[in-house]
């Protein structure tokens, strides 16, 4: 079903440029058609591919589910009227542009353009956006707390995740794991988080492994996760957080610090929407706030561990074609 009807849907991530020749889309279509040949053999390589590649992979791919028209970064001159730049600024300057001279009809902007709203000459303001998309409920706060003109413009919006690609290994149902993973996204202010988690899980005989963000493959985490029972997520902040949900699509509880403040380049957002876990819920996890209650909070996330249903909470609530209808409905708004 096309939610749209018959409006045509263009998203970007760079600026449009002229349409090529005959000539030469010819030549791009043997060569895709070349190169595709070989890729349908290999699976898809996610190693290099970090927060803002996923969202896109993401969404197109629900768009497709749903069977949604789009295009993807068109020349400038086959772009529709109803546009979503996910990122980029200088693709959002080019749409800001063609608004103002009538070619898109509804602009729609984010959730991986900026950190603050005040970037880039405040451009998240101009008024020919008509909806800025923001991950979660704590950056949407963040924003109209730095721009309150936004206060009516702003729509939160998660990605959804492939949950046929982030599943558990039913092969080793019948094995049960016994792997702690341990999520370390903090920087030196987290290093004494990081020791109190180890030592519970040292102190309870637990074995576990520590996995750094931006030091691991896709692939590799898939596989870290299929023999993981829990994940400590140790992180600020998340404004999405895709790996926990990649978790919980694999069945795995996640037990979250949570800080409850965002510092960025002296800035500071202390609230209690803040977190490192914004989608957390009692399905798929807890919290806990520093290393003085993880003993607490640990002992009680163990006994409830087989009482959590992650993956049926993604399945439900954030699958691929769930998040794109979503994100289509916010052209209606």
């Amino acid at each position: 079903m096309n939610i749209l009807q018959y409006k045509q849907l263009t998203i970007l991530t760079n600026v449009p440029v002229s349409q090529p020749s005959i000539m030469r889309r010819r030549l791009y279509r043997n060569f895709k058609h070349f190169v595709g040949f070989f890729r349908e053999k290999q699976p898809t390589n996610f190693n290099q591919i970090r927060g803002p590649g996923i969202v896109q992979i993401n969404l197109l791919k629900g768009l497709d589910c749903i069977g949604q028209f789009y295009r993807f970064n068109p020349p400038y001159n086959l772009s529709t009227p109803y546009v979503g730049v996910l990122s980029n600024v200088e693709a959002l300057r080019w749409a800001i542009r063609a608004k103002q001279d009538g070619i898109i009809k509804r602009l729609i902007a984010g959730p991986n353009l900026l950190i603050t709203p005040l970037l880039a000459d405040g451009i998240l303001c101009a008024p020919e956006i008509d909806i800025v998309v923001a991950p979660c409920k704590w950056v949407h706060e963040w924003y109209v707390s730095l721009a309150p003109q936004l206060k009516n413009k702003i729509v939160e919006w998660p990605v959804g995740i492939d949950t046929d690609y982030w599943c558990p290994d039913l092969r080793s149902k019948n094995s049960k794991p016994n792997l702690w993973l341990i999520y370390n996204k903090t920087d030196y202010r987290g290093k004494s988080e990081l020791k109190a988690v180890q030592s519970e899980l040292e102190r309870r005989g637990e074995n576990y492994e520590v996995i750094n963000y931006g030091q691991y493959g896709q692939e590799h985490y898939l596989n870290i996760l299929r023999h993981s029972k829990a994940l400590i997520m140790l992180s600020p902040s998340e404004s999405q957080g895709i790996a926990q949900f990649e978790a919980w699509a694999c069945d795995i509880p996640i037990l979250a610090w949570d800080s409850h403040r965002f510092e960025w380049e002296g800035r500071v957002f202390n609230a209690p929407s803040v977190s490192s876990s914004p989608y957390l819920s009692a399905e798929c996890g807890m919290r806990f706030s520093n290393q003085y209650d993880l003993q607490k909070v640990l002992d009680k996330f163990i006994n409830n561990l087989a009482n959590f249903t992650p993956r049926k909470y993604v399945v439900q609530n954030f699958s691929l074609s769930k998040a794109a209808l979503s994100y289509i409905r916010i052209f209606n708004k």
